[in-house]
């Protein structure tokens, strides 16, 4: 075992210094004497097989049980050469273990963990950059887990800018492409936010920009592929600032399916004990129309801006410029709603094959009466 605790000396140099006899007696020898080579300068670096690290204060290598690595931001650097992936940590504390197929195969890093992933792809380049409690890395599995207040950004050649997520634990499945991110945690901490490349502000497009998840317990997201949370009632809103239409389904399950090209979500379902909001503004611009309820099921499609409800559904709709009051549907099993948009706002289409279906539409709003004629002024003199 060997164990190096002097800042700014490696434990390649020690061993190097060790092999070639440095630290006995010298032999008396005649000529001049021998200048030593300089110190090399910036942080050292030692390397395990194909991995790097550096900025340690102390470093303990036994062959048997791994290396044990101390200091404020130490840092270490592992490539992935099948992914073409670099990972950058920096922590406190840095353990490197035997797995089944490499002798430096398990990482993991404690305390003040900072973490970069980091892909070249031939679009653009992947990038994970964010911070954890806790960071393991299993390079059998080419996976990354993360535990502890996990925060994150993600950039990727299908979003508009870096998305973001906050979780209390990660995993990160790189052989995926893109990245696999399994989520899970407290739901009143766990946070998604992304914008599908296709769906960015300044493009013409009816399909929503910003997409938020919040409160779900656990999830699955990769981008431009995949989108599933689950748990109590999580909540997806959507916001699509051109057409200024907003959504949010909450229920146990939401679901999200992407278009061929990755760069659009197509359809946002949500199943099991929903409720749904749609709202925008009527067309004076003081009101809002609005569209809320609960239902089997509700999706969302995103390119026709239309919303399908799944009866036994309710629908609750205020419509101020057209209603004096809001009116009501009540449906069954096999009933369906569209809310889709119209000249004045929205239209509702409800198919009813069992005849099941239940309106209450209140008057339409009368019409201000006219403001009644001045009086006659008074003639002069009387």
């Amino acid at each position: 075992m060997f164990t190096v605790s002097k800042p700014g000396v490696s434990l390649a140099l020690l061993l190097a210094a060790a092999s070639s006899g440095v630290g006995a007696q010298p032999a008396a020898k005649s000529g001049p004497p021998v200048a030593r080579p300089a110190a090399p300068s910036g942080p050292l670096r030692t390397t395990y097989g194909d991995i790097s690290v550096s900025d340690y204060t102390r470093t303990t290598f036994d062959p048997a049980s791994g290396v044990h690595l101390t200091g404020s931001r130490t840092r270490i650097e592992i490539p992935d050469k099948r992914n073409k992936t670099i990972l950058v940590l920096h922590a406190d504390d840095i353990t490197l273990t035997k797995s089944a197929k490499s002798l430096f195969g398990n990482v993991d890093a404690t305390g003040n963990v900072h973490y970069r992933l980091v892909q070249t792809v031939e679009n653009g380049t992947r990038v994970l950059d964010g911070s954890a409690g806790h960071g393991m890395v299993r390079r059998d599995e080419h996976r990354l887990e993360l535990a502890g207040g996990v925060t994150a950004s993600i950039s990727d050649p299908r979003l508009a800018g870096p998305g973001r997520f906050r979780a209390a634990r990660v995993a990160v499945d790189t052989t995926s492409q893109p990245y696999r991110y399994e989520l899970t945690g407290d739901p009143e901490t766990n946070l998604l936010e992304f914008t599908p490349r296709g769906q960015s502000a300044g493009k013409t497009s009816k399909s929503p920009g910003t997409v938020r998840v919040h409160g779900y317990r656990s999830g699955l997201f990769q981008p431009g592929k995949e989108a599933r949370f689950s748990g109590a009632l999580p909540a997806i809103d959507l916001d699509n600032p051109q057409d200024r239409v907003k959504v949010r389904m909450t229920a146990e399950l939401l679901e999200g399916a992407f278009n061929a090209a990755g760069d659009k979500l197509a359809r946002a379902t949500a199943s099991t004990n929903v409720k749904y909001l749609v709202e925008q503004p009527s067309r004076d611009n003081k009101t809002l129309q609005t569209v809320k309820g609960t239902a089997s099921s509700v999706s969302f499609l995103t390119e026709e801006n239309t919303v399908v409800v799944h009866g036994p559904f309710r629908a609750d709709v205020s419509d101020p410029v057209n209603l004096k009051d809001p009116f009501h549907i009540a449906a069954e099993k096999g009933d369906t709603l569209r809310v889709s948009p119209s000249g004045n706002g929205y239209k509702y289409d409800v198919d009813s094959p069992g005849r099941t279906a239940v309106f209450s539409v209140p008057q339409t709003p009368e019409p201000d009466a006219p403001a009644p004629a001045p009086s006659p002024a008074p003639a002069a003199g009387k």
